[in-house]
C-alpha cells in the first residue's frame, strides 16, 4: 500500500509544480497583451481607470478592488494604486474643465455671481451729429419741469387760501412729477453732457424703481383728482365735509404706499436673473419694459408680475377715471341751466388735459414696445422721452392757465418778490 500511495502523491506534486510554472509564464504574456492592447486602443487606459473607479465606488473603501486581469491580488503593488488614483484625478479635472468651458460657451459666464453686469445707455439714435441741439433741448425741458412743479409746490404751500382739496391734489401731482424728473435727470445729463453711458445694475434698478414708482403715483393722483371733480359736481354742498384734509392725506399716503409695495418685487426679480447678452438699453434711463428683454433666463414670472402691476395701477386707475367722468356727464346733463352745465364742465378741463397728456404717451410707449419690435429705434426713444418729459412740463402750464386761484397766487408771489 505504501509503495502505491507514494508514487501517486509524487505525481500530484509534479502536476501542481507544472501548473504554477505555466501560470507564472502566462502572467508576463497577459501583461504584454494588455499593454499592446492599450497601445492599439486609445480608449483602453480610460476604460481601465473608469473600471477601477466604478469598482472602488461600488465596493466601498473597505473592500479590495478586483484586478481587471486574471492574476493574484498580491501582484498589484502600491505603485499601481498610485498610478490609478492619479489617472482618476486627471479624468476628474479634465471633466470639470470641459463642463466649465461648455457653460461659458452656452451663455452662462462662470464669473456671473461675482461680477455684476453693466448696462450701456443710449441717447437718441440718428441724432448724434446734432448732439448740441439735443442736449440744449433736454436741458431746457428739465429746467422747465423742475421749476414749474417746484413753483406749484411753493405757491400751494405758502398761500393759505389754496387749502382746498383740488389744490392739495394738484400739489401731490406736482410732487410726483418732480420726482420723475429728478429720478431720470442724472443719467440723461451723463449721456448728453458728459458722454458717460455705463451704469451698474444696482444703480439702474434703483432708477427704474423710482421712475416707475413716481409714475404710478401720478396715475393714482389723477384718479383722486377725478374723484374730487365728481364729488364737487355731484354733491357740492357736502364737498368740504366729504373730502376733509385728513382724508386727503390718507388718500395721498395710500397712493404712495401702493406704488412702493407693487414696485418692490420687480427690481428684486430682475436682480436674481443672469445678464449675458449685449446689455444695451434703448433710452438714457432704465425702464422695466427695456430691462426685461435682456436676461438670458426664463422671464415668465417677471413678465406676469409686470403685467399685474400695470393692470392693478394704470388699468384700474384709468377705469376709475372713465367711470368718474361718466358719472360727471350724467350729473351735468341732468342740470337745468346751460350756464351751470358749462361752469361744471369748465372745472374739469384742466384735469382732462392732464389725463390726456399723461395717458396718451404712456399708451404710445406700451404699444411701441409691444407691437413695434421691428420699428425704428428712433421711434422708441422719442416715445419714451415724450412719456417722461412732456407731462411734467405741460401740467404746471395747464393748471396755471386754467385755474384762477393758481394764477392769482402766482401773481401775488411774483409781485412780492419784485417788491423785495
Amino acid at each position: 500500500m505504501k509503495k502505491t500511495v507514494q508514487p501517486a502523491v509524487a505525481e500530484e506534486r509534479d502536476q501542481a509544480a507544472k501548473g504554477s510554472q505555466q501560470r507564472s509564464s502566462q502572467l508576463p504574456n497577459a501583461r504584454e497583451e494588455q499593454s499592446s492592447a492599450a497601445h492599439l486602443d486609445p480608449a483602453a487606459p480610460k476604460q481601465k481607470v473608469m473600471t477601477h473607479l466604478g469598482r472602488f465606488l461600488t465596493q466601498g473603501y473597505n473592500q479590495p478592488c478586483t484586478p481587471p486581469i486574471p492574476y493574484s491580488p498580491d501582484v498589484l503593488q502600491t505603485s499601481e494604486y498610485s498610478r490609478i488614483i492619479t489617472e482618476v484625478l486627471l479624468v476628474f479635472v479634465f471633466t470639470c474643465r470641459s463642463r466649465m468651458e461648455n457653460a461659458r460657451l452656452h451663455g452662462a459666464p462662470e464669473n456671473q455671481s461675482r461680477v455684476p453686469p453693466v448696462f450701456i445707455l443710449t441717447g437718441i439714435p440718428g441724432l448724434e451729429a446734432r448732439s448740441i441741439w439735443v442736449t440744449a433741448l433736454f436741458c431746457s425741458l428739465y429746467i422747465l419741469a423742475i421749476l414749474g412743479n417746484s413753483l406749484i409746490l411753493l405757491v400751494v404751500g405758502k398761500d393759505q387760501s389754496l387749502r382746498k382739496p383740488m389744490h392739495l391734489f394738484l400739489s401731490m401731482l406736482a410732487g410726483s412729477e418732480l420726482g420723475i424728473s429728478l429720478s431720470s435727470l442724472p443719467t440723461v445729463l451723463n449721456v448728453f453732457l458728459l458722454d458717460v453711458r455705463e451704469i451698474g445694475i444696482d444703480a439702474c434698478l434703483a432708477q427704474m424703481f423710482f421712475v416707475h414708482s413716481f409714475s404710478i403715483m401720478d396715475s393714482g393722483v389723477l384718479w383722486a383728482m377725478a374723484f374730487d371733480r365728481f364729488v364737487a359736481i355731484y354733491n357740492p354742498l357736502q364737498y368740504a365735509t366729504i373730502l376733509t384734509n385728513s382724508r386727503i392725506v390718507m388718500i395721498g399716503l395710500g397712493v404712495a404706499v401702493r406704488s412702493v409695495i407693487l414696485m418692490i418685487p420687480l427690481p428684486v426679480l430682475l436682480r436674481g436673473l443672469p445678464f449675458c447678452r449685449a446689455n444695451i438699453l434703448a433710452h438714457p434711463y432704465c425702464l422695466h419694459s427695456n430691462l426685461i428683454r435682456l436676461p438670458c433666463a426664463d422671464i415668465t414670472v417677471n413678465s406676469r408680475c409686470g403685467l399685474f402691476v400695470v393692470l392693478s395701477t394704470f388699468g384700474l386707475d384709468s377705469l376709475c377715471i372713465v367711470l368718474s367722468y361718466i358719472m360727471i356727464l350724467k350729473t351735468v346733463l341732468g342740470m337745468a341751466s346751460k350756464e351751470g352745465r358749462l361752469k361744471a364742465l369748465n372745472t374739469c378741463v384742466s384735469h382732462i388735459c392732464a389725463v390726456v397728456v399723461y395717458y396718451v404717451p404712456m399708451i404710445g410707449v406700451s404699444m411701441a414696445h409691444r407691437f413695434g419690435k421691428h420699428a425704428s429705434p428712433l421711434l422708441h426713444s422719442v416715445m419714451a422721452n415724450v412719456y417722461l418729459l412732456v407731462p411734467p412740463v405741460l401740467n404746471p402750464v395747464i393748471y396755471s392757465i386754467k385755474t384762477k386761484e393758481i394764477r392769482r397766487a402766482l401773481r401775488k408771489f411774483f409781485s412780492q418778490k419784485s417788491s423785495l
